[in-house]
């Protein structure tokens, strides 16, 4: 089904939502779980003195912020921030 824009767009239980908006949920969620994993393997891995890098600013943003998230990626960026608490740095 085309917009008015001519943008694809699908339908879901809940509404309409268009194929990029799409990608880039999936595109933080890969960015936040990724991050959530690494942490997780350098905590296995006994490290407690770690620098974890990212090129996705919005999740790095969202880790450091103080609120509480409430995007689609909430629970990755909670389990993450809790995970980066046993750290030193």
């Amino acid at each position: 089904m085309l917009g008015d824009s001519g943008q694809k767009f699908r339908r879901d239980g809940f509404g309409f939502e268009n194929d990029y908006q799409q990608s880039r949920t999936y595109s933080f969620a890969a960015e936040a779980l990724a991050c959530l994993q690494t942490i997780q393997v350098v905590l296995d891995l006994g490290y407690r003195d770690v620098v974890i890098e990212g090129d996705s600013r919005t999740i790095v943003k969202k880790l450091h912020a103080q609120n509480e998230d409430g995007s689609v990626i909430s629970a990755y960026i909670t389990d993450a921030k809790s995970l980066s608490e046993i750290c030193d740095t």
